[in-house]
């Protein structure tokens, strides 16, 4: 009786189970810049890990390693959200306005912390009082601050410090100005951080300067928002 040889057959391919959507939506989610979105995470996850469970899906690491990121990533970003807001996104709506009217008051010290101290240091105090006492002289005491709307804020060529419209509500009407707002700096161990302004011009003709040499300095006049509106609008001839 001769042997026979069964050969065997290719070996059957164990296809992989597909991938959760929600396990990759969670991680989309767990990258995201906003705590609004990162904390979606944990429930993107717990539905991938139920669509894991329920529908023999992969992704279960997916889902984890999701959650595990949102859980570092959103108290950071909930931290910076506020600090920004607080730091930089308030000083600019308000424009200096505190520091003025501190001044106004006779809060000199008041009046220094709203400014970068580079310019404080070299400015002397009665410098200061002279521009206060300009303001109060010919406009009266100050009010309130709002951003210009009807002109652009230009930054300055290395992005870390910006030029911001504002009008100015006086006692005896609105003036309009401006304020350099100064994130970072040089210093003598490289560049520091700031978050204030550095100048405030008030009016036009004349202009009310602090510090004074901020009214000699040589800069474009703001754009006006429609007139750049328009200008980029047009095709080019």
């Amino acid at each position: 009786m001769s042997d026979v040889t069964l050969s065997a057959g290719p070996p059957a391919v164990r296809r992989r189970p597909p991938l959760s959507t929600w396990s990759i939506l969670a991680m989309v989610a767990s990258l995201g810049v906003c705590p609004l979105v990162t904390i979606l995470a944990f429930p993107l996850g717990m539905l991938g890990l139920r669509d894991v469970r329920s529908k023999a899906k992969s992704g279960r690491r997916l889902c984890w390693t999701a959650m595990i990121i949102a859980a570092v990533v959103t108290p950071l970003t909930a931290w910076f959200m506020v600090w920004w807001n607080g730091e930089v996104r308030v000083p600019l709506m308000n424009g200096p306005l505190a520091p003025i009217q501190a001044g106004m008051d006779g809060d000199m010290e008041g009046f220094n912390e709203g400014f970068a101290p580079s310019a404080v240091a070299a400015t002397p105090d009665v410098e200061a009082g002279r521009f206060l006492a300009t303001l109060r002289g010919d406009y009266g005491l100050l009010k309130s601050i709002r951003v210009d709307d009807t002109r652009e804020p230009i930054f300055a060529p290395d992005g870390w410090s910006v030029r911001v419209p504002y009008v100015f509500e006086f006692q005896h009407g609105r003036v309009p100005g401006e304020a350099r707002f100064v994130m970072l700096e040089p210093g003598p161990d490289g560049n520091r951080l700031v978050l204030r302004f550095s100048s405030v011009l008030v009016g036009d003709d004349p202009v009310v300067a602090w510090p004074p040499a901020a009214a000699d300095e040589e800069r474009e006049p703001l754009p006006v928002r429609g007139i750049l509106e328009q200008e980029t609008s047009e095709p080019d001839a």
